[in-house]
């Protein structure tokens, strides 16, 4: 099958030449492996899908069609996805597009079956990501006083089933 892009940078910020470098080169033997200048971006754009993603889809037991089919649980998934952006502020990531609405875009062309692998490791009684998914956004939020409603609902929610 076709091969994952990786993403590499600094997460200060800081220009890596090397690093930079060596991605330029690697491009020859087909390796997908992209350097960003700002990696704190790409990192958290994935957390704010995945950590969503992951929670809803496992305490649902639903696909993300199924999801976005809800009205109320496509609401409480957005809401999670808001939820983790407003957070990251908290740890100085500037976002120069809406990342939320760039995973909206993404969903809407995501197979209608389509689940996560927490969900997977659930119905397998597999260890979960749960504390490091809504579990981060949960300890943190309380941290710097910001409300995280459906994560807490999230971890909570999976923690009981």
């Amino acid at each position: 099958g076709k091969l994952a892009t990786f993403f590499v940078g600094n997460y200060d910020g800081n220009k890596n030449i090397l690093l930079e470098n060596f991605c330029e080169k690697v491009q020859k033997y087909n390796l997908s492996i992209i350097y960003k200048d700002n990696i704190k971006e790409k990192i958290w754009e994935k957390f704010i899908f995945l950590s969503a993603y992951s929670g809803i889809t496992t305490l649902t037991k639903k696909t993300i069609g199924e999801i976005f089919d809800t009205s109320r649980l496509k609401e409480d998934f957005i809401k999670a996805m808001i939820e983790t952006f407003e957070l990251s502020k908290f740890f100085l990531v500037k976002f120069s597009y809406d990342p939320v609405e760039f995973w909206l875009e993404k969903i809407r062309k995501m197979p209608y079956d389509m689940t996560s692998s927490m969900f997977v490791d659930y119905k397998n009684n597999r260890r979960l990501e749960l504390k490091w998914l809504s579990g981060f956004i949960v300890k943190y939020s309380n941290k710097f006083g910001h409300q995280c409603p459906i994560h807490k609902k999230i971890l909570n929610g999976i923690k009981t089933i």
